[in-house]
């Protein structure tokens, strides 16, 4: 037994090394050596994991919680493992067990909110997202201020903050005019300076802040992905979504839109904006990012013209294409003189559809109500929900998922086939279904 401790200790530092082979044969080493070693099991499914080998990993997890049923790390790599793999319910089985075995397993409650909200159990799913801060996802904020609660209280004043990514931003912003109507206070936004201009069509917003800049004084406090939970969101109160008047929430900037507008006024064809790269250094970036060069058979639709939305990483593709087939560039000074996002709204007002994976630019699209078509991952960010070609978030964006993981010519050949029958039969471009 003290030899497998020893090579498992070693295995352990192999994998925080990202040596992933080497701590694999350290791991099955460990078995070998002592059969019924639970930790064993449960690292080699690590690593197992990381290597994309899904089946194996929750097998091999399964086994150390049979060896250890009230194991917690076993139960709680079980559930992240079976999340990754889409089996949802034996997620929420292991997660919700490991809470119960210890209750303040905060990155266990984070990953049952997310894997609950990502089943559309949207009041529970809210509930346990708010231990994202014990997990440090971000990092919490300290105040003497009270945070809201839902209250009215006239007269006072409510600092709404920001968190998490651009899209996350785009997307929650649409609680704004919902909050200022119930807490009856005075609305002041905290977002990153680069993305107050897109957002400052938001007139329900009292006042504009910065991090870095001095707040003004407030009474009361809430984060913005916080709103959905004190908001006690069900699909049918999705704010700006599906039950509303109007779907959008966002609007570009008049002077911006008049500029660009002789740039698309001569196309006589359909004009679709596409955008293929997200940001490299988000983990989950290679299952959601599409590689330019896939783009090719809409590309060459007779009937359109792509317009490139992407902006920085993914730009350099462009040069791969050249002989493939057309698509406009609109160069690297796109929303840099106004502002993040700033030309980029006021150029999707002249386009008929908005083409992307999981990015910023689909949040964009859907705020403002531009036709949008999202390409999807077998298992998605948990917004989009599953199996449904709609989303109630955005009533103009239609969702093309992946039936198999990685595999995203199907999904190129499915909008491929929508877009010509929707340009032969002048059918509308949103048209899903739940």
């Amino acid at each position: 037994m003290q030899d497998a401790f020893a090579i498992l200790e070693a295995g352990n530092s192999l994998f925080q090394q990202n040596r992933l082979a080497e701590a694999e044969r350290c791991y099955r080493q460990a078995i070998e050596w002592h059969p019924k070693y639970p930790q064993a099991y449960t690292n080699l499914g690590s690593v197992l994991q990381e290597k994309g080998l899904l089946s194996e990993a929750i097998a091999l997890h399964q086994h150390a919680v049979c060896l250890n049923p009230d194991w917690v790390d076993a139960l709680y790599n079980l559930g992240n493992a079976a999340k990754e793999f889409g089996d949802n319910e034996l997620a929420i089985q292991s997660f919700e067990r490991a809470i119960a075995l210890r209750p303040d397993f905060a990155q266990a409650h984070l990953n049952l909110g997310l894997t609950l909200l990502l089943m559309g159990r949207l009041r529970e799913g809210w509930r346990n997202y708010e231990w994202r801060f014990a997990c440090g996802q971000p990092s919490p904020r300290s105040f003497q201020q009270p945070r809201w609660d839902g209250t009215a209280a006239p007269s006072k004043t409510l600092l709404v903050y920001a968190e998490q990514g651009f899209g996350d931003i785009l997307m929650f912003s649409r609680y704004l005019p919902l909050v200022k109507r119930l807490s009856h206070m005075q609305l002041v936004f905290e977002c990153p300076i680069a993305m107050r201009s897109i957002l400052q069509s938001i007139d329900e917003v009292d006042q504009f802040v910065s991090p870095g800049e001095a707040l003004p004084q407030f009474d009361f406090q809430v984060p913005l992905l916080s709103l959905p939970y004190v908001c006690q969101t069900e699909f049918q109160s999705i704010p700006s979504g599906a039950s509303s008047l109007s779907s959008s929430y966002l609007s570009p900037n008049h002077e911006l839109v008049e500029k660009w507008k002789p740039r698309f006024a001569s196309k006589k064809k359909l004009k679709v904006g596409i955008a293929w790269q997200g940001d490299p250094t988000y983990r989950w970036d290679h299952l959601r990012s599409v590689p330019l060069k896939l783009f090719e058979p809409l590309g060459n639709l007779p009937n359109i013209e792509l317009v490139s939305l992407q902006k920085g990483r993914g730009s350099e593709q462009l040069s791969d294409v050249v002989s493939s087939f057309p698509i406009e560039d609109l160069g690297e000074t796109l929303d840099v003189a106004n502002g993040a996002f700033t030309d980029t709204a006021a150029i999707m007002t002249h386009l008929d559809l908005v083409i992307s994976p999981d990015t910023a630019i689909v949040h964009l699209a859907g705020a403002l109500g531009v036709p949008t078509w999202l390409m999807l991952p077998t298992v998605p960010h948990w917004v989009w929900w599953l199996d449904r070609t709609d989303s109630p978030w955005y009533p103009s964006t239609r969702l093309f998922r992946q039936t198999a993981a990685g595999k995203w010519g199907p999904v190129i050949e499915s909008m491929t086939e929508a877009l010509s029958d929707s340009i032969a039969n002048h059918a509308p471009m949103v048209r899903g279904r739940r």
